[in-house]
């Protein structure tokens, strides 16, 4: 990539260490750079979508940004076994990421999350953080429930059962290849994305099979809930398939542009 760097490093995490990678230009730069952190999606959607991330990443490198890829506890490379895995040891791993980003003293920090990585997301905003100035949503899932409701319509198609609504927290259940936990299961059902941002610019990218200005009735209820408690949103949507969980390596261009062009008009103004 030119004069960049591409540093594959592991973090010493809460829970174990965690895999990253942390795009950057070759040289130090004169003044401080923004930080984008991509907070990434659940199971098999995150392998998914890595052609994604990698094609964007590349592109906000050269608009001027530095980018942090990395992987949650149990999932990619990161250490630990996805049965493991609970949703406050995530909470915890985006915690430390943030605080590690912070310490890299950025001008400011974006998160980009995918899908429930916005779930995740809103889970660290509970608190303020005053170095998070923006956020861009890929496909974010409006709550944890749907995002349960999503499991087990796949345990359903791969088994003819599906997982009980009240699953014990220390049973495990199998669903495309990955063991989940009852634990991680029951702390998602509290998860939601409709939570007070604060003063954080929100870009909120969907993905549709339908007309483009269509938007799923969950999720423009979610996006409303947002603006009704002060959230500043700005929504887009485009035709195109789920490259989160195609058969296929999809990549959507139009998707790439938009990212790319919110992130350049970022960068020219006083966030």
């Amino acid at each position: 990539m030119g004069n960049h760097r591409i540093s594959p490093q592991f973090l010493d995490g809460p829970n174990g260490r965690l895999f990253s990678i942390l795009y950057s230009p070759g040289q130090e730069p004169k003044q401080a750079m923004p930080l984008v952190v991509h907070v990434p999606a659940f199971a098999e959607e995150m392998n998914k979508s890595r052609r994604m991330i990698t094609l964007q990443s590349q592109r906000l490198l050269r608009l001027g940004y530095r980018v942090l890829l990395f992987d949650l506890f149990g999932t990619g490379d990161s250490e630990g076994d996805f049965r493991n895995a609970t949703w406050s040891k995530w909470c915890d791993d985006l915690e430390f990421i943030y605080h590690w980003a912070e310490r890299q003293q950025p001008s400011w920090i974006s998160l980009w999350a995918l899908r429930s990585g916005a779930l995740l997301t809103m889970e660290l905003l509970k608190t303020p953080r005053p170095g998070i100035r923006h956020l861009l949503f890929w496909q974010p899932i409006p709550s944890g429930e749907q995002q349960r409701v999503q499991i087990n319509r796949q345990s359903l198609l791969a088994t003819g059962s599906g997982i009980p609504a009240h699953a014990d927290s220390d049973s495990i259940h199998e669903v495309g290849g990955y063991e989940i936990s009852g634990e991680l299961l029951c702390q998602l059902s509290d998860a939601r994305l409709v939570r007070e941002p604060g003063d954080i610019l929100i870009d909120w990218l969907e993905i549709t099979t339908l007309a483009e200005d269509s938007l799923p009735r969950e999720s423009n209820d979610a996006l409303e809930g947002i603006q009704r408690l002060g959230g500043t949103v700005t929504r887009q949507c485009f035709q195109g398939k789920p490259f989160w969980h195609t058969p296929e390596v999809a990549v959507l261009p139009n998707v790439l542009k938009a990212t790319e062009d919110c992130y350049a008009r970022l960068m020219g103004s006083n966030i």
